[in-house]
């Protein structure tokens, strides 16, 4: 529910202005304004005495302040225009007190708390940190540094930031809600109009998340100008190093929340008979790894490989357990168990064509004979991949996409074998990396090798485009980022490591680019063995604590 009620004008520039602000405004909004043009700078008269490289190291470090001044408008568009008209319904607030024709939202205590989170002390944060950057614009025009700011601010100060991102899949939800309500939905429209921003209500609220994971890259911008004999430079190493392990800390604490929530909502689809003994799928320490659509194929009477039925099923992988499933529509939605198991006591074997439904056999023989006459299109190329030169239905031959799946031991002690087949070679590899990862190196089961890399020498791709992951084994990317390709399946899905943190995952090649620069990529792997050895010596400081 809402009420209308007066309201003094609304602005977005009547934030409280901090002791010794500074305007970062440039003349034009689509231009961001440079530290080279700042009046302070041109009566100083400094940039006839550096070079084009130190006034790039300058703008480097003056990024960081006038993205945070950006940031930091962001934040009170929130705390200061939008959380006095979105109220918990128990405020006590009435239509009375105001002068103006605007909104006031009410909404449940519960789902307030859940929307703007702790985004108070966030402000708190940015408006210390964007202080003592402004006061030392001020102090020095050309920085000495700032990776000293950077580093305390990071290591003492940030910490309420895990919590907001962590409750960010909570809050999405949220906001969600008041979309979804046609009322609210139009008092927030109304809202968004007075406040005279471009970005709806719900954009404001994933900055912290996105300034967080900006902030590597800007230490790493900073890094690209100084030289490496600079008495700064360790500083700033050990800066870009304690900003890394902070944003990996937020992106666990949202992964973490979003792993139970996902458990949370399996949990309620998911339907035991009265033969199989439940499992409780919720639990603290479990996580989805994988889940999707295979084919089974269920033998009938002793003539099995010639009367058979293919079952459309579901196989749920998680860190501990293996699920099988089929899906049900009627009169709802939910998976029947067919059988689990844990995922120690899972693996997965090649299928002999001994073994499979006649019918399939004799489907992929035709297949891959047509294939291997196939004609051209007229242009002089064939748009069919070489075939393997097993033919299909050898005794010792297997079907490229067919595997048994095989427990041994289910949840009553009994052993249990399961024929399945996906629907190409890749979904194929992906299952064998979450089930029986050691087998899955260097071939997919198509007498096919996908390219495999060594790990000293995998090429490094940079993210063009942001990528969400529709699985669990999938990488999110953010433009930006740099990943190693450890594998590469024909329909050009990588199987690939992030450098800023390690996470190992799929991704479709579509979204990077490869880079061709020897330079780059030693400065990148010399960026992660950085990394990885201010882990390790931390890991070895709590050791001895």
């Amino acid at each position: 529910m809402y009420h209308k009620h007066p309201q003094p004008p609304l602005s977005p520039q009547t934030s409280t202005a901090m002791p010794g602000s500074i305007s970062l405004n440039s003349a034009s909004d689509k231009q961001r304004l440079l530290w080279q043009d700042l009046a302070m700078v041109k009566e100083k008269g400094i940039l006839l005495t550096m070079s084009p490289s130190e006034i790039k190291h300058q703008e480097a470090m003056f990024e960081v302040l006038s993205t945070e001044e950006s940031y930091n408008q962001s934040l009170h568009v929130v705390l200061d225009s939008y959380m006095p008209r979105i109220l918990p319904a128990s405020t006590g607030v009435t239509s009375a007190s105001s002068q103006c024709d605007l909104p006031t939202v009410f909404i449940e205590k519960s789902e307030h708390h859940r929307l703007f989170s702790n985004l108070a002390a966030l402000v708190k944060i940015s408006d210390n940190f964007l202080e003592e950057l402004r006061a030392r614009l001020v102090e020095q025009v050309a920085f000495e540094t700032i990776a000293d700011i950077v580093l305390r601010h990071v290591t003492k100060h940030f910490y309420p930031y895990v919590n907001y991102c962590t409750n960010q899949t909570y809050q999405l939800q949220a906001a969600k809600k008041l979309y979804e309500n046609q009322s609210l939905k139009k008092a927030l429209k109304q809202l968004e109009s007075s406040i005279g921003q471009k970005l709806p209500f719900s954009t404001y609220l994933t900055q912290p998340m996105q300034r967080i994971t900006r902030l590597p890259l800007l230490i790493v911008a900073i890094l690209d100008f100084l030289p490496e004999d600079s008495p700064h430079a360790t500083l700033t190493q050990q800066a870009l190093q304690e900003v890394k392990l902070f944003v990996a800390q937020c992106n666990e604490g949202a992964r973490s929340m979003e792993r139970m929530e996902e458990l949370i909502n399996l949990q309620k689809k998911v339907k035991f008979d009265s033969k199989t003994k439940p499992l409780g799928i919720v639990s603290s320490k479990r996580f989805l790894k994988r889940s999707g659509h295979l084919y089974q194929f269920v033998g009938n009477g002793k003539k099995a490989r010639k009367n058979f039925d293919k079952h459309k099923v579901t196989l749920f992988v998680f860190n501990d357990t293996v699920l099988i499933a089929k899906l049900k529509k009627k009169p709802d939605e939910y998976y029947q168990v067919i059988d689990y198991t844990s995922l120690q006591l899972a693996l997965i074997e090649e299928c002999p064509v001994s073994e499979l439904p006649t019918k399939v056999v004799e489907a992929e023989r035709k297949k891959a004979s047509s294939m291997l006459n196939v004609s051209t299109d007229g242009t002089g190329s064939s748009e069919v991949s070489p075939q393997r030169s097993s033919t299909p239905g050898a005794d010792d031959a297997s079907i490229p996409t067919a595997f048994k799946l095989v427990f041994l031991e289910n949840w009553s002690g009994k052993n249990k074998e399961y024929l399945l087949m996906t629907e190409n070679l890749t979904d194929k590899a992906r299952w064998c990396d979450v089930l029986n990862e050691e087998e899955n190196e260097e071939t997919d089961g198509s007498g096919k090798k996908p390219i495999v890399y060594e790990l000293w020498n995998c090429p490094q791709h940079v993210v063009l485009f942001n990528y969400t992951p529709q699985q669990a084994d999938e990488l999110a990317l953010q433009a930006g980022d740099v990943v190693k390709v450890l594998r590469k399946m024909e329909d050009d899905w990588c199987h690939g490591e992030l450098m800023r943190d390690g996470t190992r995952g799929w991704f479709p090649i579509q979204f990077t680019e490869e880079i061709k620069s020897e330079d780059t990529r030693e400065e990148n792997l010399r960026q992660r063995r950085l990394l990885l050895a201010e882990a390790r010596m931390k890991s070895e400081n709590l050791i001895d604590l």
